[in-house]
């Protein structure tokens, strides 16, 4: 049997990857609507039992006694590992009142507006929040997001609660937080949304931008100057490209995309406010409305 060498092994030292990793800045957060907490051995445990998400889940820094993994969560920081160890969270409970969270200042918002009456009423009751961070993940990155989706959907469960995904600007009670397919592609739309907003540089227009592509360390995507009616046509064109850029890979400034039947040059969005944003620029001397409209020149 023939023994590889140093050039083999080297072969196998970089872990292959989508071209993309998870942000050290990515976080979800579960609002719990019901006291007490579960205990940890609900949330998570070796074999799934229960209804449990399959993994491992135990105090950091305390006691991990099986007798402390069988009483409520508590105030805290927990480590929550997958069965394989490659995905590992940090979870921290604290209680709402000593967080920086106040459910009537965000309520007040205008993203508060597209909540239905049951999410409202399930935020107004938060008693506990519950912090998901990454500590590892897999260097696919896809069962990684499978775990803690299941781990966020599961604690939401059992405390009647929302989840709160604040780089994707959203509030899913836990019932509609995606189950991700470790065995399928990513799908975009699981992760990332798309706004509009009033342009400020550019009166009576709007600007459409994703929202939750940065949670892989990518940049987010904008269109500006386009008129209201405008926002569907704008929001599948920025959810097609997030879906081409998870499945093939980022993209750069200077890089030209198609998109809509129509062919788009990104450049840097030039806003400080804007910085890990690329902005989706039409032909010159076409104006990004029209090019949205087929107006401008087709793709060649």
């Amino acid at each position: 049997m023939r023994h590889g060498g140093i050039r083999d092994l080297l072969k196998f030292s970089k872990p292959k990857t989508p071209g993309y990793g998870i942000w050290e800045d990515f976080y979800l957060t579960v609002l719990g609507a019901r006291a007490p907490m579960p205990a940890p051995l609900v949330v998570a445990n070796p074999r799934g039992e229960g209804g449990a998400v399959p993994g491992m889940i135990a105090p950091l820094g305390g006691e991990s006694a099986r007798t402390v993994l069988t009483q409520p969560l508590v105030r805290g920081v927990y480590g929550v590992a997958s069965p394989n160890r490659r995905t590992v969270l940090e979870m921290t409970i604290i209680p709402v009142a000593e967080s920086h969270f106040r459910p009537e200042d965000y309520l007040k918002s205008l993203y508060a507006l597209e909540l239905s009456p049951d999410t409202t009423a399930r935020i107004q009751s938060t008693w506990t929040l519950a912090q998901f961070r990454f500590r590892a993940h897999d260097p696919m990155v896809r069962d990684s997001l499978a775990f803690v989706h299941a781990v966020a959907r599961r604690l939401g469960e059992l405390t009647d609660g929302v989840v709160a995904d604040p780089l994707a600007l959203r509030y899913l009670p836990w019932e509609q937080v995606p189950i991700v397919d470790p065995n399928a592609p990513l799908a975009a739309a699981d992760f990332v949304s798309v706004r509009s907003e009033p342009c400020p540089d550019l009166a009576g227009t709007e600007r459409a931008s994703t929202h939750g592509l940065v949670k892989f360390g990518l940049a987010e995507l904008l269109l500006r100057g386009i008129d209201e009616t405008d926002f569907p046509v704008a929001r599948r064109l920025l959810l097609g490209l997030a879906q081409t850029i998870l499945q093939s890979g980022p993209v750069a400034a200077g890089d030209q995309v198609d998109g809509e039947g129509r062919r788009w040059t990104l450049a840097p969005a030039g806003d400080p406010d804007l910085r890990l944003t690329l902005e989706m620029l039409p032909p010159s001397g076409v104006s990004t409305a029209s090019h949205l409209r087929g107006e401008g020149e087709p793709s060649s």
